[in-house]
């Protein structure tokens, strides 16, 4: 693609393809876009080929040819004109414009002839194309011609390579100095590891490791750490936080303002310090958790994040772990029994800790029996016997376990005795053993009233009558709230058919055991005249109350009960 040269003839700006300047005519050199004089076939200045010139008779109207060299002499050959330095391109000196000067016509000698004396002219230069001739477009493309003073200060920065005759000369290349400065290591390297393996004296050593070591100080080394390039965008840091803490571990959380890895460093007051794995999840949101760390300990954390680029931040605090909870041993305490009879007794304790509460117990020291487990965890323990038998010694121990699933278990040796049999005559009156039966269940199964010996039983016989459906929803909410160890209450139906009574049962949600007096046998044993009646009978099974009329509430029902503990 054409471009604009100046002319350097008369410094006006024409297309680097014109053959002729538009302003003074000149003949313009393809190869260096100088004037050349309409006369000669060669380029001044680069020897280009530029042929004869179309227009060299109108511009030098009196040139003559060259006389013919005589047959026995040399032919002249014409003079080679002077070569120009070279300048820097473009050429911006501005001269004035002159027209060209047609060469003067060589003067014959007297004998036509040339003399061996005579100095032969210079060789003629080979011809050669544009192509071989360096343009500095990029020079031109990106400052262009400006003025002459701005082009003669670009020339004087402008390093001009040597030339040869034809072209430049190749520019010796210089060893780099750093790897100047690794050859002269690895040369030093090298010495030493002889004179170490020689036996030479150690002093030599240190003397050069010494001058290596100074002469490294003073090189400056690139940094490689990521992140820290003059380039890069810092990684911001921010909302560091501690939580969950406890007796061995911790949570660091932090935030990013661009998404990157987490990782976490922790040191003890010793110094040592250990490394979280990298978590290579780039995200904003951070939280690493720290484990494996001693109980009531000061510590040093530092957070670390890098993003996709390799830009790293950090960011440091402290923390201090739990102190370790000392938990005392479980204790038990104040052991007794109490409210023995010939067929119950209670065994009450303390505990230190809250725990869950049972007996194990039996006419042996291998025991045998359990009472059922109470889930609570309470300090204060209660536990009743039941089903004993009269006059007989027993061995008992408690056991505890608390929250944590740890069981304590009181000393062997421990031991009680229920009382002796009282011998009563049977009957319905109050002060009287309680007439025993056997009943069926609703679903089969038979109930003898001596199964509830060492127990506190409500026996209420009843009929569908709107007392009884008023007062049997009453006794469901007591045997719902009392303990099943140690009470019982019996719903005895006498002489009702047995469809009937389950359709009863199921309308009100009964569940307490309800038996049937399909003959009335039992009901005439207690001498049952109106129904609802009830009889209370303590866990020795004398009667020690008789209610001829509904009970009203459940609080009436249970200050009944309360009085035979």
């Amino acid at each position: 693609m054409a471009g604009s040269i100046r002319c350097n003839n008369c410094g006006e700006e024409i297309s680097s393809s014109s053959r002729f300047c538009t302003s003074c005519a000149a003949r313009i050199c393809p190869g260096c876009h100088k004037s050349v004089p309409g006369s000669v076939k060669f380029c001044p200045s680069c020897g280009f080929a530029v042929g004869a010139s179309p227009l060299a008779s109108a511009e030098q109207p009196g040139l003559q040819q060259p006389p013919q060299a005589h047959p026995t002499t040399q032919p002249q050959r014409p003079q080679q004109p002077q070569r120009q330095p070279s300048q820097p391109f473009p050429q911006l000196d501005r001269q004035p414009p002159h027209p060209p000067q047609a060469p003067q016509p060589t003067q014959q000698p007297p004998s036509a002839t040339w003399t061996q004396a005579t100095t032969p002219p210079p060789p003629i230069p080979t011809p050669r194309s544009a192509s071989e001739y360096e343009v500095d477009r990029q020079y031109i493309k990106t400052r262009g011609y400006g003025s002459p003073a701005e082009a003669m200060a670009d020339s004087a920065q402008k390093t001009t390579p040597a030339e040869g005759a034809w072209g430049r000369q190749a520019t010796p290349r210089r060893i780099p100095r750093t790897l100047f400065i690794l050859m002269i290591i690895l040369g030093i390297a090298i010495i030493g590891l002889v004179s170490y393996s020689m036996g030479w004296d150690r002093g030599i050593i240190s003397n050069a490791i010494d001058k290596a070591s100074g002469l490294l100080s003073g090189i400056r080394i690139p940094s490689l750490t990521p992140g820290t390039g003059s380039d890069a965008t810092q990684l911001v840091i921010s909302n560091v936080a501690v939580s969950g803490v406890s007796q061995t571990g911790a949570t660091i959380s932090w935030e990013t303002d661009r998404p990157a890895t987490s990782q976490v460093m922790i040191c003890d007051p010793e110094g040592l310090c250990t490394w979280t794995d990298v978590d290579k999840n780039l995200v904003t949101q951070h939280s690493v958790a720290l484990s494996g760390l001693k109980s009531d300990t000061s510590y040093h954390y530092k957070a670390l994040s890098s993003d996709a680029k390799k830009n790293e931040t950090t960011a440091e605090g402290d923390l201090r772990t739990l102190e370790e909870i000392k938990i005392a041993p479980l204790l038990l305490s104040a052991i007794m029994v109490t409210n023995t009879t010939q067929s119950t007794a209670t065994i009450t304790w303390q505990s230190n800790q809250p725990t869950t509460s049972q007996v194990e117990y039996g006419t042996t020291q291998s025991y045998g029996s359990l009472t059922t487990l109470d889930a609570r965890l309470v300090a204060s323990h209660s536990a009743t016997l039941t089903g004993l038998s009269p006059a007989t010694t027993y061995h008992f121990r408690v056991r505890s376990k608390d929250a944590a699933g740890d069981e304590i278990i009181s000393e062997g040796g421990r031991t009680f005795t229920t009382t002796q049999a009282v011998v009563v005559g049977e009957g319905a009156q109050v002060g009287k053993s309680a007439p025993n039966f056997t009943l069926p269940t609703l679903d089969g199964k038979n109930v003898s009233l001596s199964n509830y010996r060492g127990k506190i039983v409500l026996l209420n016989f009843w009929s569908s009558l709107p007392a009884s459906r008023t007062e049997l929803p009453l006794l469901q909410q007591v045997a719902d709230k009392w303990s099943q160890d140690k009470y019982a209450i019996l719903a005895i139906n006498v002489k009702e058919i047995d469809k009937d009574v389950q359709l009863f049962v199921t309308s009100k949600e009964l569940t307490l055991p309800v038996l049937l007096d399909r003959t009335g046998e039992t009901a005439t044993k207690y001498d049952v005249v109106s129904k609802p009646t009830s009889f209370l009978i303590d866990s020795q099974g004398i009667i020690r109350e008789i209610k001829l009329r509904p009970f009203r509430s459940v609080e009436e029902i249970e200050d009944s009960l309360n009085k035979l503990n």
